[in-house]
């Protein structure tokens, strides 16, 4: 239960499988992704850049945006029994998150026909409801990939929220 596949080798490796940094090609990758959910309602920005110097290691950095704009504000709409639509705010509830990824590939010691790489996604999350409640917050995946030397087979073990992504949230009701 609860199990998936997620095979990739480029700059969306930082959210989706940080081990497989280590097969991109190029020495610089930008990813960019867009995706809205709820006929508009919410929206979901990606956006990411990757490179591989040529010593075994990876990089990347990731910035996530999930956010619903335009929530209603009508706690000010009814004051002292009179209703006034001018007093109706907007505001949003956001979660941003900042995540750096290293990736390391080096071939297996015993065996030369195989390689292994590992990697590693920090996560730094804000969170921000309108103006009543903000949150940081931390956490990170990890994932370990094991493949032939020409690539045709491989097995990848991807941890998500290996820290359960703790959040301190502070309120304001005033």
């Amino acid at each position: 239960g609860k199990t998936g596949v997620a095979s990739t080798n480029d700059v969306y490796g930082t959210y989706w499988n940080p081990a497989g940094l280590t097969d991109i090609k190029d020495d610089l990758q930008v990813g960019f992704m867009h995706n809205f959910y709820f006929q508009n309602l919410a929206n979901f920005d990606f956006l990411s850049v990757s490179g591989k110097p040529k010593n075994g290691n990876a990089f990347g950095f990731s910035i996530l945006r999930f956010g619903v704009d335009k929530i209603l504000n009508t706690l000010d709409l009814i004051r002292n029994g009179q209703v006034d639509y001018q007093r109706v705010s907007e505001f949003s509830a956001v979660d941003y998150a900042f995540m750096p990824t290293f990736a390391h590939s080096a071939r297996q010691v015993r065996n030369y026909n195989l390689k292994l790489g590992w990697g590693v996604t920090g996560k730094i999350i804000y969170r921000r409801v309108g103006p009543f409640a903000t949150s940081w917050g931390f956490g990170a995946d990890a994932a370990i990939r094991l493949n032939d030397y020409n690539d045709q087979y491989g097995f990848t073990l991807v941890a998500k929220d290996i820290t359960t992504t703790f959040n301190n949230w502070a309120f304001n009701f005033t």
